[in-house]
């Protein structure tokens, strides 16, 4: 399927029956899944399925690495003044088709399309920043830094890259990822969200069209399934009222449960037993380290799938990225829950991360605040875009006392839901 069909594909689906299987990019070519899980994409307004993502198997999944590996070699080779040239037709393209891109969010996320424009508008400012980056690239050297000793420093492009996006923002996200990553001589594999893919897949044309040489930048959809379901670890026994940890089960579950219990739940005490492929671990009588003070533990029996037969029944892109070895460097913007598995897992590995998470802010209210001007912000921080923003609200700090607002608050908020009705 070629870019401009896509593109008026995906921007038109209003006036379409039949259902649209949205294509993974690998290569430089769109190229449908073979995978057999698919997730339907449904229209918040009208309840509509209106195209389908599928689950990326992990053979396409490598597929996209090894072109991006391929890619590399080349691409970090081209002067940044090339690359940048790349960024200047992104922009313009970007500009040209804001508009479809504006109505695909709407359509498959619910912004209103003001809204949807502006989550345009500030990932372009990224691709902006990205025609300047030169200057960025520069190193440092310092002469005579001891006797007869100059030292200096370069930069220099990682290799492969992946990001990992959230729902809430389809096109500012990618856009704060791989055109800065690209621009620098990475290589990239994007992972946009499963409930709406299609701003990631129409920014895929735009770049092939703007001159990005293949396998630079690749797109690979599914969802993070066993990632859901494995991180139970982490929420059933994180609790920071449960100070010991018990967790059994293979050997990557057990690296997994210590790490994160160390680094983020901060348990007392963890004791691992590890399943070995041929049998149980002896020689371990952990019953014997167990606390006997009743619900002191949180006690996890994990029943998981040999690695290779997961991979065929439960795909699952995000531990594939977190787990693959040509990838060195990981973004991850999204919930507290994803991105602490995310980090935990993938920095296991050794790789580079940029976890971006759990953003929320807080009001803080003077005493001498406008009532109207105030509860109006407080609105429509705290509940527009249904609260799912970095710069959304979740907290209200009144400075002087709360009670002046309270009857306001109330009669304003009876007046907005009337409104709504």
């Amino acid at each position: 399927m070629c870019g401009d069909v896509l593109i008026s594909v995906l921007y038109d689906r209003s006036a379409i029956c039949l259902q649209v299987k949205v294509p993974n990019f690998i290569g430089g070519k769109f190229v449908d899944s073979l995978g057999s899980m698919v997730i339907d994409i449904i229209n918040p307004a009208t309840q509509e399925v209106i195209c389908q993502v599928p689950s990326t198997t992990y053979e396409e999944f490598k597929d996209a690495v090894n072109a991006a590996k391929q890619a590399f070699p080349s691409w970090k080779n081209t002067p940044v003044t090339a690359r940048q040239r790349i960024m200047f037709k992104l922009q313009e393209l970007i500009h040209r088709n804001i508009d479809k891109l504006a109505m695909n969010i709407t359509t498959e996320q619910g912004r209103t399309l003001k809204s949807a424009h502006g989550d345009v508008l500030r990932g372009l400012e990224i691709v902006e920043h990205a025609c300047g980056v030169a200057t960025l690239q520069m190193g440092e050297f310092v002469p005579n830094a001891s006797n007869g000793i100059d030292t200096f420093c370069i930069r220099e492009p990682l290799g492969v890259c992946a990001g990992i996006c959230p729902s809430n923002f389809p096109a500012m996200i990618p856009l704060w990822m791989f055109p800065i990553a690209v621009t620098c001589g990475n290589t990239f594999v994007l992972k946009p969200c499963e409930k709406n893919p299609g701003a990631s897949t129409i920014l895929a044309a735009l770049v092939k069209e703007a001159g990005l040489p293949d396998g630079v930048l690749n797109i690979v959809h599914g969802t993070d399934v066993a990632c859901g379901r494995g991180f139970s670890v982490g929420l059933v026994g994180g609790s920071h009222s449960l100070p010991f940890l018990c967790a059994i089960g293979l050997q990557e579950v057990a690296r997994y449960a210590l790490a994160s219990s160390c680094c983020v739940c901060k348990f007392k005490c963890i004791i691992i037993s590890v399943k070995h492929k041929s049998s149980m671990a002896t020689g371990y009588n952990f019953k014997s380290y167990i606390p006997r003070v009743p619900g002191s533990l949180s006690y996890l029996k994990w029943d998981f799938l040999e690695r290779d037969q997961s991979r065929v029944q439960d795909p699952d892109i995000v531990n594939y990225i977190c787990d693959d070895e040509d990838i060195k460097a990981i973004s991850v913007v999204g919930s507290n829950t994803a991105g602490i598995h995310i980090y935990a897992r993938a920095a296991a590995g050794g790789k580079r991360i940029q976890s971006t998470i759990g953003g929320k802010n807080h009001a803080i209210i003077m005493s001498d605040a406008s009532i109207d001007a105030t509860l109006n912000a407080l609105v429509a921080e705290g509940f527009g875009a249904a609260g799912q923003g970095c710069m959304g609200l979740s907290t209200a700090v009144f400075v002087g006392g709360s009670m002046p607002w309270y009857y306001d608050f109330f009669t304003w908020n009876i007046c907005f839901s009337k409104l709504l009705n």
